[in-house]
């Protein structure tokens, strides 16, 4: 019985460096141009920060590419923008929740390197993380209640 925790958790390093070296592989596979729109789109994931759903202009409707971010697989999930139940009042605004970005790269881009991107910063303050033990229950729980009063903060800005 000694043993059965060890294992487990060399199996769970062994797929963490098999799934860092898969992520290495996919990044150096990549164009320059398809590199900067990795390196543009982390960016946009890192903003994602607070909770709430936000107002975004589409520059260029044929080539963006909307991804959604899942904490029970706890990864991203992309696929092509199309108009269909996106759009506000106004053509080219859409609304998005605190799990979803625009990029203005185009699918076939974004395809590439989806499993390379970084995690959504509010991952962190998810049950999903608490469960898995990769951060600590206090903790979790503090950063939710904080990201919820800033929801408020800023939805009584408006």
């Amino acid at each position: 019985m000694m043993g059965l925790p060890i294992k487990s958790i060399r199996m769970k390093q062994e797929n963490k460096n098999s799934d860092i070296n898969k992520e290495m592989k996919i990044i150096r596979s990549l164009t320059p141009e398809e590199l900067e729109a990795y390196i543009q789109t982390n960016y946009l994931i890192k903003e994602r920060n607070y909770y709430g759903r936000r107002i975004e202009i589409v520059k260029n409707m044929r080539k963006s590419t909307i991804c959604t971010w899942f904490n029970g697989s706890k990864r991203w999930y992309c696929r092509p923008f199309t108009s269909t139940g996106y759009y506000e009042k106004r053509m080219r605004e859409i609304s998005l929740d605190a799990n979803q970005i625009l990029t203005p790269y185009p699918y076939k881009t974004v395809k590439k390197f989806e499993e390379c991107l970084l995690p959504l910063p509010l991952y962190y303050c998810s049950v999903e993380a608490k469960e898995r033990g990769e951060v600590d229950q206090l903790e979790a729980i503090f950063c939710w209640v904080l990201k919820q009063l800033e929801r408020e903060k800023y939805s009584n800005k408006e």
